[in-house]
């Protein structure tokens, strides 16, 4: 009996750790959905052509931690260098799509964003200099909106096996 208690004290434990980080992704997942909507809402979009195509890394200091010193995150984001033309003007300017933890998601935003292809961005009203990857739904956002949902998916799915397990009856 003294054997269960302990074991179904781990599977909370775990089950709390899991429900932290459930907590922690939506609130990325409802970050990233406002920002892509309030770029689709407010940025013009325009055609674009692709002259050259990276990934960027960033440097992003997180809250502080317990000891007062802020942790360091590398972020990756795939950027573009394109080409396009607004109210008879002609711009060449660097565009970025959301910033990712994970290189290789960073390299599968990048699917489709070849050298010459002409591509969708939205570029803001007020600095027509300043376009982003944001706001239009090209292979690009869907993989971070599929990382987001998938991550989501399987932490919620691990909740609920945990569950299962902590109150399942021994009889």
């Amino acid at each position: 009996m003294a054997e269960t208690s302990q074991w179904r004290a781990s599977v909370c434990i775990v089950m709390l750790f899991l429900v932290a980080a459930f907590v922690i992704e939506g609130r990325e997942l409802v970050i990233f959905t406002r920002s892509f909507n309030d770029v689709r809402n407010s940025w013009l979009p325009v055609q674009a052509v692709v002259e050259e195509k990276w990934i960027a890394t960033v440097e992003r200091k997180s809250g502080s931690t317990r000891s007062g010193a802020a942790a360091h995150i590398t972020l990756f984001a795939t950027g573009v260098r394109a080409r396009y033309t607004l109210n008879n003007k002609t711009y060449d300017a660097a565009a970025f799509g959301w910033a990712e933890p994970l290189h290789v998601v960073a390299q599968w935003e990048g699917t489709g964003l070849e050298v010459g292809r002409v591509i969708s961005v939205r570029v803001d009203p007020q600095a027509p200099d300043h376009p982003t990857l944001l706001g239009e739904w090209t292979p690009a956002s869907s993989v971070v909106f599929g990382r987001f949902l998938a991550t989501e998916l399987v932490i919620l799915c691990a909740i609920i096996f945990c569950g299962k397990f902590a109150v399942r009856s021994d009889g």
